[in-house]
């Protein structure tokens, strides 16, 4: 799965009161490779007399911040980044939020974040879970291009009512945090779901103790 997909690849750029999309193309990126992508698409179409440079700090004599800084050489207005659900985590910024640079930069308020997902949802028809169909939360890993192998430790803490399906068949889905749907881009994925019926004699012993209570009352 990408870091960047089709559902979290853009963000709008209003330079002079006039708005554009600004497109990433869809990949896995590192923090350098995202920059210079990035400072190559703000500067496509950009309104003539803006010009965007980024940089971050790679020096062995500055203190990482783990930050963008975002220059633009230009007169007036200043230009602005619309932040939706897009980009907002490579860009170090809060999504559905709208930037304006101050003194022709624009700094990032967060950490960039380059893991492609922290957390998977596999949801399904097969259960109800507050409404949701929420089967199970999957933590992710980091490692691009890398095979993810997860098992349930805790069955018992985590499960969900099953639903009954007069046909049988049934729908799973893996998605992103954002219920996005995950493209493994032609992978393959594998999963086994474990079925039981809970043991009543507790609540059957415990209904047959509260009997014998009223009986003798």
């Amino acid at each position: 799965m990408y870091l960047i997909h089709s559902n979290n690849n853009t963000m709008i750029v209003e330079e002079n009161s006039i708005q554009r999309t600004v497109t990433v193309p869809v990949g896995n990126y590192s923090r350098k490779s995202f920059r210079s992508v990035l400072q190559t698409q703000l500067n496509t179409s950009a309104e003539s007399g803006y010009v965007y440079s980024i940089t971050y700090d790679q020096s062995s004599s500055v203190g990482d911040t783990g930050k963008y800084t975002f220059s633009c050489q230009t007169i007036s207005p200043q230009p602005k980044f619309i932040v939706s659900t897009g980009l907002y985590e490579q860009l170090g910024l809060e999504k559905n939020t709208t930037y304006t640079f101050v003194g022709d930069t624009l700094t990032s308020v967060n950490v960039m974040n380059f893991r492609a997902r922290t957390r998977l949802i596999l949801k399904s028809d097969i259960c109800q879970n507050f409404n949701n169909n929420i089967l199970h939360y999957i933590t992710s890993i980091d490692a691009d291009y890398n095979y993810l192998n997860f098992q349930n430790q805790n069955p018992y803490f985590t499960y969900k009512d099953f639903v009954i399906s007069s046909s049988n068949l049934y729908k799973f889905q893996l998605l992103d945090e954002n219920l996005n749907s995950i493209d493994l881009n032609g992978l393959p994925i594998s999963f086994t779901v474990m079925l039981w019926r809970e043991n009543d004699i507790g609540e059957l012993i415990e209904n047959y103790i509260k009997m014998k209570v009223l009986n003798e009352k």
